[in-house]
């Protein structure tokens, strides 16, 4: 059996991803569609609902090994902004190995990479079409992410509703 690309590998882990996001969206009531077009449009999943808006879904499925949390901001292949330079989401969301999901808004976790030192910057990561900074996974998560798997779906609205950006 051949072995599956680099790319393949990730598109299927990013699929999942999105498909975990979707279903946590859906257990607080929201309803939702991934992004089918092929064109990068600056979001992964548009909800509506109680909350109306769009999420960028990332998996980091090295955090677990590594204990940092990594942030794409640059594309050195089409030296263009990407990832969170370039989304248009309302909120970013962060899926681990562990499954557990977590959520920032776009827009402040944005300021928060321009403002604040990173553990490491990355130039050149991946396939070589990714910047990347590297922030410890505590520094992030309690700061600008919270936890929404697990919530009952009250506290995902309401998790998910101050993270907006507007």
């Amino acid at each position: 059996m051949p072995k599956k690309s680099s790319f393949t590998s990730d598109r299927c882990a990013g699929d999942r991803a999105e498909e975990l996001v979707q279903g946590v969206f859906h257990s607080a009531g929201l309803k939702s569609e991934r992004n089918q077009t092929n064109q990068l449009s600056g979001w992964d999943i548009r909800f509506w609902g109680e909350l109306n808006g769009t999420a960028e879904v990332k998996n980091d499925l090295y955090e677990r090994k590594s204990g940092n949390v990594a942030i794409e901001y640059y594309n050195p292949r089409s030296c263009k902004p990407s990832g969170i330079a370039a989304t248009k989401s309302d909120v970013w969301v962060i899926v681990l190995a562990d499954q557990s999901v977590w959520v920032a808004s776009s827009k402040e976790l944005l300021e928060y990479i321009k403002s604040k030192p990173c553990l490491r910057d990355i130039p050149i990561a991946g396939d070589g079409n990714a910047s990347l900074k590297l922030y410890r996974r505590e520094e992030l998560f309690g700061e600008l992410f919270s936890r929404l798997d697990g919530l009952p779906p009250d506290g995902v609205l309401t998790t998910l509703a101050g993270r907006m950006t507007y």
